[in-house]
């Protein structure tokens, strides 16, 4: 997956990345965030700091979430707005800026062009990384802190330098990544338009992700920086006007725009932007002729493509990074790179030449930056146990008996040393009973495990709670996603389900595919998101129990058990991932999460 900084090739990319340590800085931000949210410190901090949300019921989940966090002064007090995308088309997260700006001047009027805002792009149900689906993955639990840090937190620690550093206007981010920067230097948003900040990236990494291209006097300055000449005594952080921006180019077209810079395996990657008021307004200058919006528009892709002296409209016609392709998105785009141009808003880029960008997309990546990445783990000052009861020392049963196993549990309760968690394994919100043993690569969120429980590898399990009072707990491999579509007619050959097919899990409970899937019309697309294969119990011990007997059964199951795992899932309704979202029971979840933080160290 996209990680930090691009350890992996090239001359300059290993001497160079491996002397970058941004620890000390990033160690030192968080302690000063800690101090901000506790109340014993002060700093110049945001006006608002805005979330956007797909849908209502996503972002009634979010205020709830941000409400209790600053009662529990996880958060520190701050205007926080939360912004539903309008229903309807996916308008992607260029069209959702757009109906934030719409949103913050029809609400809050002129008083705007004084703030300093925090736009982070929340929206999305994380079908990539399903066991934060229910809360949103902005609030996914980090281990570091007291008390413990979500990714929220970590976010506004490592942009604590930048409200300071900015002119009013909007500082607009994803909700997923995590940037750690070397802020010595040129670090100010004050010029006009937009300035983009940008990692030093290897050329693959381009590949996936937006590429700034600059001229050879602000190349000349990266050559000579701390990133290419460690013992150099210039400032890492600088800025200068950026010639073109190329959304996921391939290595042709970076070669052939001099995207790399000189004598370097490097190129600079996107992440992150500002833009001031002047700018918010002829956005929305666009927005109002152009409202509702009938397609996608990538704030990344179609604001910055737009921007630079080399820009050209050729990309207006490309939809290959386009989730839903909407006849009027030509159109939308070359209207905007017009307008955009017309306006002669200007694009600047921020070289921070000692940075790394790391993204927490999926279960893998989650995984590694959590449990194996180590130069993250020691950057961001994680913990393998966070709010753990029963394991407070470092050098508990647990970690001592076997040192190359690296894994994580935040926010746990019970565990002893009679259990055992294996390697390259995330456990949070979780209940311990005796005699429990997780596998290597396994995710196991807010579930109640019952005495002598085994959870085979590579496992996620996550319990949530259903209107009703009920609970359902949701598996699969940690190596699947929810995403992978297939015909009605290949699904029970081609899906999978914690390693077995589909035919293997309908075979294991007696169920057919008419049970798990409403629409069987051979050439339905279907993914495992939508279809009706959890249970539902009435406690969370059952629910994570009938979920791994369902496992064993399927992965080795003898007849025996597949008798009796028949009978049981017989006796129970079963629901799809879509449906526990629609039906959640967000006051349960939140009270199950917050009885397990509330961990007193023995």
């Amino acid at each position: 997956g996209s990680g930090g900084g691009g350890l992996n090739n090239g001359r300059c990319e290993l001497r160079s990345m491996a002397h970058v340590d941004l620890a000390p800085s990033t160690h030192e931000r968080l302690l000063r965030f800690d101090r901000f949210r506790k109340g014993t410190a002060d700093i110049a901090f945001w006006d608002a700091i805005v979330l956007t949300a797909c849908d209502e019921s996503q972002a009634q989940s979010y205020r709830t979430q941000l409400s209790t966090k600053v009662t529990q002064h996880e958060l520190p007090p701050c205007r926080y707005i939360v912004v539903s995308d309008p229903p309807g088309t996916k308008i992607g997260n260029g069209g959702a800026t757009f109906h934030v700006l719409d949103h913050l001047y029809s609400t809050y009027g002129s008083q705007v062009d004084s703030w300093r805002v925090l736009l982070l792009h929340a929206g999305g149900y994380s079908t990539r990384l399903p066991h934060v689906s229910v809360i949103g993955k902005v609030f996914a639990l980090i281990p570091h802190g007291t008390p413990v840090f979500s990714c929220l937190e970590l976010k506004l620690a490592s942009y604590i330098d930048i409200p300071a550093a900015m002119q009013p206007g909007i500082f607009l981010a994803s909700a997923d990544t995590m940037e750690l920067l070397d802020t010595r230097g040129e670090f100010r948003f004050d010029q006009p338009g937009f300035t983009a900040i940008s990692h030093p990236s290897n050329v693959e990494m381009g590949t996936s992700h937006g590429v700034f291209v600059f001229d050879k006097e602000l190349q000349q300055r990266v050559a000579e920086s701390p990133l290419c000449v460690p013992t150099s005594a210039i400032e890492p952080c600088f800025v200068g006007e950026c010639l073109r921006f190329l959304h996921k180019p391939s290595k042709a077209l970076m070669a052939e725009q001099g995207a790399q810079v000189l004598d370097t395996d490097y190129i600079f990657t996107d992440s992150a932007f500002y833009f001031d008021c002047a700018t918010s307004k002829i956005l929305l200058e666009f927005y109002h002729i152009h409202a509702p919006l009938t397609c996608e528009v990538d704030a990344y892709g179609d604001f910055l493509q737009a921007l630079g002296r080399n820009a050209s409209p050729e990309y207006c016609h490309n939809s290959a990074n386009v989730i839903a392709v909407e006849d009027t998105l030509a159109q939308t785009r070359l209207a905007l790179f017009q307008h955009l141009q017309d306006r002669k808003v200007q694009l600047n880029v921020m070289l921070c030449c000692l940075s790394k960008f790391y993204h927490f997309g999926t279960q893998t990546e989650y995984i590694y930056h959590l449990c194996q990445d180590e130069t993250f783990r020691r950057e961001a000052a994680l913990v393998s146990r966070a709010g753990v009861t029963d394991s407070t020392d470092p050098k508990s049963p647990l970690e001592s008996f076997n040192p190359n196993v690296k894994n994580c549990a935040i926010n746990s309760r019970g565990l002893d040393a009679s259990c055992q968690i294996g390697h390259a394994t995330v456990v949070e919100l979780t209940q311990f009973a005796k005699n429990v043993i997780i596998g290597d690569g396994c995710i196991v969120s807010c579930c109640s495990l019952s005495e002598g429980l085994r959870i085979p590898d590579s496992t996620l399990l996550h319990t949530t709670a259903i209107n009703g009072g009920q609970f359902v707990t949701i598996f699969q491999g940690t190596q699947e996603s929810m995403k992978t579509s297939a015909s009605v007619a290949s699904a029970p050959e081609t899906l999978t389900v914690c390693g077995c097919t589909w035919q293997k899990f309908l075979s294991t409970t007696g169920l057919t595919l008419h049970d798990i899937i409403e629409d069987t019309k051979p050439s339905t697309k279907v993914t495992m998101w939508n279809a009706k294969v959890f249970f539902v119990c009435s406690t969370a011990e059952e629910a994570c129990s009938l979920a791994v007997a369902v496992i064993q059964a399927m992965q080795q199951g003898s007849d025996e058990q597949v008798t009796e795992i028949r009978r049981k899932v017989a006796c129970h309704k079963r629901v799809s991932m879509a449906e526990c979202l629609s039906t959640k029971d967000l006051s349960l979840v939140m009270k199950w999460r917050s009885t397990m933080a509330q961990v007193q160290p023995q």
